[in-house]
C-alpha cells in the first residue's frame, strides 16, 4: 500500500513515532508524510520543518499559506506534484472534516490520482455550526472521502449527527514508546521533593480552569483535613493563566505543606516525574468551548506504574478502561475520597499500577497505534466511492 498523510503534528519531531514504527511493520508499503514547513504553535514560538529519509518512508515539509491554522491552511503547488508522482492508494489528512488542505487533497486526486482514496482524521468533540463557505467545504469533503477516523468516541457522534454516513474507525493519533515511557529510578529527584515513604500525586500539564486544578485543589485541601496514616504530597507540574490563583489557593488554604507547586519542564522530562510518583490526577472539566479530546498524559503516566485517577469529562474513561479510577467531574468530594483510598492502601496502588502498564502496552503503543492505522487505511483503500454523505 501506499499511504500520503497530511498532519500539521508532524512539524513537530517529537510525533514521527508512529509512522517510524509503520514503516518498520510493513516494509513493502511505501509512505510519504507531509507538513507545512513552517508555523507557530500556541505560544507564538516559530517551529520550523525537517525533512527526513527512513527509506520507504519520507517526512516532507511543503510551503504552506495560512499554515497557523491547522483547518485553514493549504499548500503549494508542490502538494499537487507529490500526489500526481506518488499515485497513493490513500490519502489521510489529519486536520478535520472542514479543512481546506483536505478539500484541496480530493480535488488534486480527482485530477491526477482518481483512484486513490481520501480519507481524514478528526478530534473534534463538541457540536458546532459552520458559516458559509466553511459548511460548503465540509460538505464537499464528506461528499468525496471514504472514510473517517476519529480520535474519540464523542468525535464519532459528532461526525454521525451532521450527516457522515461512511465508516468510522476510533483511534488514538499518537501512542507512546514502551522503552521510553517506563518506570526507572530517580533517587535526586524524589529525595528533592518527596520524603522516604511519602506517597507522591502528580498533576502534570497547563494550569488552567478547564483541566479542573481548582476541583483537585479543593480535594487536596479535604484530604488534609483526614489526617491519614501515610504521608502523601500533590506534586503541580505546569504552567498557565490560572496560577496565581492557584498560588493564592495554597497559600489561603495553608496547603504548602502537601503542595509544591513547579514549573513546566521539558515533554521527556515529565518522564521522570512520574516515576517519582504513585498516582496520577487528569480532574479536566468540560466547557462550553472545550472538552478533553483524549488525554495523553493518562497514557504516559500508566506507562510509568502509576495509577490514574481520572474525571467522567469526555474520553477519560474510555482511555483509563478498568486500569484505574474515574470520579463525576467537578466532584472534589469523590476526588478525595478516592485518592484516600490509594493513599492508605499500598497494595492497591501496587495492583492498578500493573494493570495501567498492561493497559498501555496491549492498547497504546506506537506500535499497537501504528497497526490500528495502517489496518484502517487498509481496509478503506478497498472501498468503492459509492457511498454519499448529506449534511
Amino acid at each position: 500500500m501506499k499511504l500520503l498523510v497530511v498532519g500539521i503534528t508532524y512539524l513537530s519531531r517529537i510525533n514521527w513515532d508512529k509512522y517510524i514504527t509503520m514503516a518498520r511493520l510493513y516494509p513493502d508499503s511505501e509512505f510519504r508524510v507531509v507538513f507545512p514547513e513552517r508555523s507557530k504553535d500556541n505560544f507564538g514560538k516559530e517551529l520550523i520543518g525537517q525533512a527526513a529519509d527512513f527509506g520507504n518512508l519520507k517526512f516532507i515539509p511543503l510551503p504552506a499559506y495560512l499554515a497557523k491554522y491547522e483547518t485553514g491552511h493549504i499548500y503549494g503547488n508542490e502538494f499537487k506534484k507529490l500526489i500526481q508522482e506518488f499515485r497513493p492508494d490513500v490519502i489521510l489528512v489529519e486536520h478535520g472534516a472542514f479543512a481546506n488542505s483536505l478539500a484541496q487533497a480530493i480535488w488534486y486526486k480527482k485530477k491526477f490520482s482518481p483512484t486513490t482514496k481520501v480519507i481524514f482524521f478528526t478530534w473534534w468533540n463538541l457540536p458546532y455550526k459552520l458559516p458559509f463557505p466553511r459548511n460548503v467545504i465540509e460538505k464537499y469533503n464528506f461528499q468525496n472521502t471514504v472514510g473517517a477516523i476519529t480520535g474519540n468516541m464523542d468525535a464519532k457522534e459528532i461526525l454521525v449527527s451532521r450527516g457522515y454516513c461512511n465508516p468510522i474507525e476510533v483511534i488514538p493519533l499518537l501512542g507512546a514508546d514502551e522503552n521510553t515511557y517506563m518506570r526507572r529510578s530517580q533517587p535526586e529527584l524524589r529525595e528533592k521533593y518527596l520524603e522516604k515513604e511519602q506517597v507522591g500525586l502528580l498533576y502534570a500539564g497547563r494550569i488552567v480552569e478547564q483541566k479542573g486544578i481548582l476541583t483537585l485543589l479543593r480535594a487536596i485541601k479535604r484530604l488534609k483535613k483526614l489526617e491519614l496514616r501515610t504521608k502523601w504530597k500533590l506534586l503541580l507540574l505546569g504552567d498557565g493563566k490560572l496560577k496565581p490563583v492557584v498560588e493564592n489557593f495554597i497559600r489561603e488554604n495553608r496547603l504548602e505543606a502537601v503542595v509544591t507547586l513547579l514549573p513546566a519542564v521539558d515533554h521527556y522530562e515529565v518522564i521522570k516525574y512520574m516515576c517519582i510518583s504513585d498516582i496520577f490526577i487528569l480532574p479536566s472539566e468540560t466547557m462550553p468551548y472545550w472538552k478533553e479530546q483524549f488525554g495523553h498524559v493518562l497514557v504516559e503516566a500508566m506507562a510509568c506504574e502509576n495509577v490514574v485517577v481520572g474525571s467522567s469529562s469526555a474520553e477519560i474513561p474510555n482511555v483509563i478502561g478498568d486500569a484505574g479510577f474515574i470520579f463525576p467531574e467537578k466532584n472534589d468530594e469523590a476526588l478525595a475520597s478516592i485518592l484516600a483510598r490509594l493513599v492508605e492502601h499500598d497494595q492497591l496502588r501496587k495492583e492498578f499500577a500493573q494493570k495501567g502498564r498492561k493497559r498501555f502496552l496491549e492498547h497504546f503503543t506506537h506500535t499497537e497505534i501504528a497497526k490500528k492505522t495502517f489496518e484502517a487505511c487498509r481496509k478503506f483503500s478497498s472501498l468503492r466511492e459509492k457511498i454519499i454523505a448529506t449534511t
